[in-house]
């Protein structure tokens, strides 16, 4: 096996310079030259590890996701690994499932392993981790005036999802999430509600239970919706998932969507690369949010001024399900 013996000899040069090399310290241009070229005849690999004590940090960064079966979640991860990539970082991608245990593993792995910094969507109370000196991240919801937070703008959105509704004729409006209704999905919904009140249009909040039981949405679209007479006449739903899940139910029902009820969700990504959104929706910046997480948390891994929080503007989608 290669090590930092051979480099050096086939190099012609001593183990402290390929040492210093592996470090990125300072060197003549000829000699950084003859290293780079003996390590690329040889294939070798050096040890990260070692390289980590040294420096003290290594040049991986953890994400922490509550999942990623959903565009919105891939297409975040994926253009966070690409922001990383351009400055020479490596991705480490965590699933919490929303789970507080989970997300104090994934952090004292971190701490562990040295990692440059960490990304997180946390649902849980991870404060008592957050004296921990590793450079830190959060998107959509605030863990502390301390932490940096990048965060589309939630109820900028409801708000915008509401006038869409209204502008279009929608007298009897609901919005439809899960329970808890916290953080992101609260800030959706009071949009939702205040722009609802300030134009005197009622407006009903309907919270099922979980996420991964639909016979709650079934029976609440049994007892409000059929092909002849429906309670509501615009839906807002707190995701895209669950407005799909919806539009289906509707369709199931016979319910002319958008000519008797319209609907709304939020994230606006769709299934697949390059595939048309069907869906109305309120976009998230998607490819923004990653920049912004990426180029914050290099700042604080260089000892910078942590950055102020950054909500950035969403934008309607028209789709199939609006007028």
């Amino acid at each position: 096996m290669t090590d930092i013996n051979d480099v050096a000899k086939l190099a012609g040069v001593s183990r402290g310079s390929v040492s210093n090399y592996l470090n990125g310290a300072k060197m003549r241009p000829t000699t950084r030259a003859k290293i780079g070229s003996a390590i690329e005849q040889l294939h070798y690999l050096p040890n990260g590890t070692a390289q980590a004590l040294k420096r003290r940090q290594t040049n991986y960064i953890v994400l922490i996701l509550p999942k990623i079966t959903t565009p919105f979640f891939a297409k975040l991860t994926e253009q966070i690994q690409l922001e990383a990539k351009k400055r020479q970082l490596k991705l480490i991608l965590c699933i919490s499932g929303s789970q507080a245990k989970n997300e104090l593993e994934y952090l004292q792995m971190a701490q562990v392993q040295k990692v440059a910094g960490i990304i997180t969507m946390s649902y849980s109370d991870i404060t008592p981790w957050l004296n921990v000196k590793i450079p830190l991240i959060t998107l959509e919801h605030r863990l502390t005036e301390e932490v940096p937070l990048i965060s589309a703008d939630n109820y900028a959105g409801g708000k915008l999802s509401a006038n869409k509704l209204i502008a279009t004729g929608c007298q009897k409006l609901a919005f439809v999430g899960y329970q808890p209704l916290e953080n992101s999905a609260f800030q959706r919904y009071q949009g939702f509600l205040d722009q609802c009140l300030q134009q005197n249009i009622i407006c009903e909040k309907i919270l099922l239970p979980t996420q991964t039981n639909t016979s709650f949405l079934d029976k609440w679209l049994k007892l409000n919706f059929d092909s002849t007479n429906s309670k509501y006449d615009g839906i807002f739903a707190v995701s895209d998932a669950l407005a799909l899940q919806i539009w289906l139910g509707l369709q199931q029902r016979q319910v002319m969507v958008p000519q008797n009820v319209q609907l709304i969700g939020f994230d606006g990504v769709p299934a697949y690369s390059n595939a048309q959104l069907h869906l109305s929706s309120i976009k998230q910046p998607v490819e923004r949010m990653a920049q912004a997480a990426v180029v914050a948390l290099v700042s604080l891994i260089n000892g910078q001024t942590p950055p102020s929080p950054q909500i950035l503007p969403v934008n309607f989608h028209p789709g199939l399900t609006t007028k």
